[in-house]
């Protein structure tokens, strides 16, 4: 092999790296071996679609990892609205607080905070992206909730799990697929 070859594959590890450190990561379901999981790590939204369409099995879970990754004002500003609009007491008294996630203050929050993220145009693009294959966002979970008080205005942080299920073209996916 030549120098310039060697010093290719060398830097192939980390092209390959490079390239999966930004993509939709496909996971086995650990209780079903028809279902799958996704996780993001950073890629757009827009390529989720082109990803479920090269599985065969059906989607269970979205891993969004942490939300603050995402850089997105309109997250925030949603989030924040809504919120500000329905929950204005528990809003303020958790920005009152720590704001860390084993304050109490943060526990009225939880339930509004899951009802804000399903209304947020984040949401609405993953929906947009999974309704053409049968699916759609049918809830949320999340772990380690907490506010970062040091952003200016201040910003939700969480590790997000959106939950699938078939939606109204559930069963032109599967024909589409051959899986009748």
């Amino acid at each position: 092999m030549s120098r310039r070859h060697r010093k290719i594959a060398g830097l192939l590890p980390f092209l390959l790296f490079c390239a999966s450190a930004s993509a939709w990561e496909v996971e086995d379901h650990f209780e079903s071996p028809d279902s799958f999981i996704l996780t993001n790590r950073g890629a757009p939204i827009a390529d989720l679609g082109g990803v479920i369409a090269n599985e065969s099995r059906r989607l269970e879970t979205i891993v969004m990892r942490r939300l603050v990754k995402f850089q997105s004002d309109t997250i925030q500003a949603d989030l924040r609205h809504h919120l500000e609009m329905h929950h204005p007491r528990e809003l303020q008294e958790a920005l009152e607080s720590a704001g860390n996630l084993h304050n109490p203050a943060l526990t009225a929050l939880r339930k509004p905070f899951e009802s804000a993220l399903l209304k947020t145009r984040f949401v609405a693009s993953i929906n947009a992206q999974l309704l053409p294959h049968g699916y759609r966002i049918a809830g949320v979970s999340f772990e380690k909730f907490f506010i970062i008080k040091d952003s200016n205005p201040p910003e939700f942080d969480a590790l997000i799990y959106l939950s699938v299920t078939e939606g109204p073209r559930a069963q032109t996916r599967g024909l589409s697929l051959g899986l009748h």
